[in-house]
């Protein structure tokens, strides 16, 4: 029997299939500006200001792939691949559950690394993630696909604290660093509290869509201790570029 998946003390993996509908129904207060396609950096209220915004850099994009399911889609590199989604907490000897409007999805790069996760439908909530937050956004654009509500790109980084948390947590420190897509009204809320990422592509659907924590390993760093300025050299690699480009051209589409 399949066991429902727990979050990560040190993981910002999302919750998987949990009862708790995230409230749909979105307030409206655009934050784009014209011109350039890129949005300013979000900031907590508190939190450090943002300290990059990385350059365009041309990904040649045409040989890639179309994902198409669950009313998304977008474009990944031909060399990747997009495999049902698998979890902390998951028999490993179960067979996938049959494909529904939750079915979730995980990015897996050339080298078989899991680098983001997909919910088209997303259910989900922080239980048991007891740290306090401390964030940057080091890279934001506009994701022109999205037409329901003004969604943004972000880069963020966070400096977490769990020395709140349970007992048994062996590590009270963590730096990460995670790209994500979400509403403008949904970033505006984030604090020092955990965030959950998502967006509404339509009417009463919300969707996540973020890299993995192994994402950054790919850069040759420790998924809890990426330093902000290793996350900003991390921006000039090909592998962010490629993971950008990504996460750009998400739109909504028909189921």
């Amino acid at each position: 029997m399949r066991n429902a998946p727990k979050l990560s003390t040190l993981s910002t993996h999302p919750p998987f299939r949990r009862r708790l509908l995230l409230a749909i129904g979105a307030v409206a207060s655009a934050l784009l500006i014209g011109g350039t396609g890129i949005t300013p950096a979000f900031t907590a209220p508190g939190a450090a200001p943002a300290v990059a915004v990385a350059p365009r850099t041309s990904i040649n994009t045409s040989d890639w792939q179309t994902f198409d399911k669950s009313g998304i889609a977008f474009e990944y590199p031909a060399d990747w691949a997009i495999v049902p989604y698998t979890c902390d907490g998951c028999e490993v000897d179960d067979p996938p559950l049959p494909e529904n409007e939750y079915s979730a999805w995980n990015i897996v790069d050339q080298n078989g690394v899991l680098v983001a996760n997909v919910f088209p439908n997303f259910v989900g909530d922080t239980d048991g993630n007891m740290g306090i937050y401390s964030r940057t956004d080091l890279d934001t654009a506009v994701v022109q696909g999205i037409d329901y509500e003004p969604t943004s790109l972000v880069f963020e980084h966070v400096r977490i604290d769990y020395s709140q948390g349970e007992p048994t947590v062996t590590e009270r420190k963590a730096q990460q660093a995670t790209l994500m897509l979400s509403s403008d009204a949904n970033l505006a809320t984030r604090d020092q509290n955990p965030f959950l990422v998502y967006f509404h592509p339509r009417a009463e659907v919300a969707t996540w869509i973020q890299t993995t924590p192994e994402f950054m390993e790919t850069g040759g760093m420790d998924k809890n201790h990426v330093s902000k300025g290793k996350a900003k050299q991390f921006m000039k690699t090909e592998s962010y570029q490629r993971m950008k480009t990504v996460l750009l051209s998400v739109r909504a589409s028909s189921f």
